[in-house]
């Protein structure tokens, strides 16, 4: 997956927001683990 840096905002609150992203998509992933433990998983780890 690639990401969009804006070079006009500061890097470490670019930073920030790509990695709140990416920590939020990982927690969805693992909520849907309870119900589907296989595919929540796969997911969470790509």
């Amino acid at each position: 997956m690639s990401f969009r840096i804006d070079p006009r905002l500061p890097l470490t609150g670019e930073v920030r927001r790509i990695l709140a992203d990416e920590i939020g998509r990982a927690i969805s992933h693992l909520e849907t683990a309870r119900e589907k433990p296989e595919q929540g998983l796969h997911k969470c780890r790509k």
